[in-house]
């Protein structure tokens, strides 16, 4: 068990802290602008500041072309699901707050992952399913059911 708590942990876990952060600030541009046009104003200023970042890597020779064109059609299926999941982020931190905002996203990631690992799906090594990671999503439900906010 130790020998997983490596860097990547460390990493994912300072991901779900820097994501966590994302979120609240989604939802104040979510209500602002609203959660379609929030996504779609933050993917466009991604895209100013990332071609020229692949240009540059491109033209450095960091970043291989043939290698690039052949990700191309997944990687726009990542950026569709990308923007449809950040207006998802905008328009729901709104309505049920962060904490259980963050918690629900976790849970659908967690429920599609758990197939994902089940099933061995895009290559993954197969993870069989089990009781305990049932019940692992079981409390996730009861954990966003307790966040929820109470009307006062």
């Amino acid at each position: 068990m130790l020998q997983r708590l490596n860097s990547g942990v460390g990493v994912a876990a300072i991901t779900g802290a820097v994501f966590g952060v994302v979120t609240a600030i989604e939802g104040v541009i979510g209500r602002t602008i609203g959660a379609v046009n929030a996504s779609l104003l933050e993917h466009a200023i991604a895209g100013l500041i990332s071609i020229p970042a692949i240009v540059i890597l491109l033209t450095s020779r960091r970043l291989d072309w043939e290698d690039t064109r052949s990700v191309l059609p997944l990687s726009a299926v990542v950026a569709v699901l990308v923007i449809a999941a950040v207006a998802g982020v905008a328009y729901s931190m709104p309505r049920i707050g962060v904490t259980a905002g963050n918690m629900a996203l976790l849970f659908g990631q967690m429920g599609i992952v758990l197939l994902i690992d089940t099933f061995g799906i895009g290559g993954y090594p197969r993870v069989p399913l089990s009781l305990p990671r049932i019940a692992g999503l079981l409390l996730m439900v009861a954990g966003i059911f307790l966040v929820l906010p109470r009307d006062s």
